[in-house]
């Protein structure tokens, strides 16, 4: 390999050193030509085949849904008072938002107060309808006697089926957790987790139109997080390119070592990495080809700070 890279050298490189520079420039400009028709895309889901079935079935859900798992806004320290106003003008100002699929900040309290029972299993709810014939009976009992005081039917285990399903509470309009001490708001978007760039692009969208509100400045002790998949993703994303940051850095500490282990000299670091003086600058000794010298030398041009005349002494220089 070495012996071909020498007749290179000496017959094509030394020969016809504008030709091979002009050859270089033709093709870096057809490379150029050619790169500027790339795209950028960031959705992840297009890197697996189209035709399968299963990205068919995936991309069909996407279209009917809107997307992915909703970005979810958390509304800390919001007192009961507060709720309604906070929330309706939020939810105004994230409709607003581009990629919005929909809003979903309250529940459908009427719906569910007419059908709240249909959400109770079967089984409980057969269970549910004989304690409360029994109930029924026993009142009938108690009533259709003569005066005195009549006590009322409990038992502890229709009371127990309704503080499980809320079946006599009023129901709140708005989301909350179990806790009982933070509201949300699920803001479905158009796009997909996959797509880095919607991702970004939307909770950054959203981050700026929770600002605009200023509802954090008007109501005390209020603190508006988000969370979500959305987020977790560029969280990952965010420590994805820290570690490549790292690796980076790393990788060329790595590589400026073993130069200078191998030249013993910290001036050929910048000399083979960054171009201190371009070609017409430096000029090589008439001894570079000249195959009988052990060493051959740079010669550093006039009014370099390393002298004027002087020559450095360089091992990568050593003829292949």
């Amino acid at each position: 390999m070495k012996s071909v890279l020498n007749w290179c050298y000496k017959n094509l490189t030394a020969k016809y050193p504008g030709t091979i520079l002009a050859l270089a420039i033709i093709l870096s400009g057809v490379a150029i030509y050619t790169a500027s028709g790339l795209k950028y895309n960031s959705k992840m889901d297009n890197l697996l085949p189209q035709d399968l079935q299963l990205v068919k079935e995936f991309n069909e859900v996407v279209a009917k849904t809107g997307g992915s798992g909703p970005l979810v806004v958390v509304l800390e320290g919001l007192g009961q008072r507060q709720a309604h106003q906070v929330i309706d003008e939020l939810t105004t100002e994230l409709k607003k938002v581009p990629g919005t699929h929909f809003v979903d900040s309250q529940i459908p309290r009427e719906f569910l107060r007419q059908r709240q029972l249909l959400l109770v299993p079967r089984q409980d709810l057969l269970r549910v309808e004989a304690l409360i014939d029994d109930a029924i009976e026993y009142a009938r009992e108690e009533l259709g006697g003569f005066f005195g005081d009549v006590e009322i039917f409990n038992p502890v285990e229709l009371q127990a089926f309704a503080d499980d399903y809320n079946f006599f509470e009023d129901i709140s309009p708005y989301h909350k957790g179990k806790d009982l001490q933070n509201y949300y708001i699920f803001v479905k978007p158009k796009g997909t987790v996959t797509d880095t760039d919607f991702t970004e692009k939307f909770v950054g969208a959203v981050q700026q139109a929770i600002e605009r509100t200023g509802l954090e400045k008007k109501f005390s002790g209020l603190k508006i997080k988000l969370t979500g998949s959305l987020v977790v993703r560029l969280e990952e994303n965010k420590t994805i390119l820290n570690d490549l940051k790292s690796s980076a850095i790393l990788a060329a500490a790595l590589a400026a070592f073993i130069l200078f282990v191998y030249t013993r000299s910290f001036f050929s670091i910048p000399l083979i990495i960054f171009p201190v003086a371009g070609v017409d600058d430096l000029h090589l000794c008439p001894d570079t080809v000249n195959h009988r010298q052990p060493e051959h030398y740079l010669r550093v041009p006039r009014g370099h700070p390393a002298g004027a005349g002087s020559r450095l002494r360089h091992p990568l220089l050593h003829p292949l």
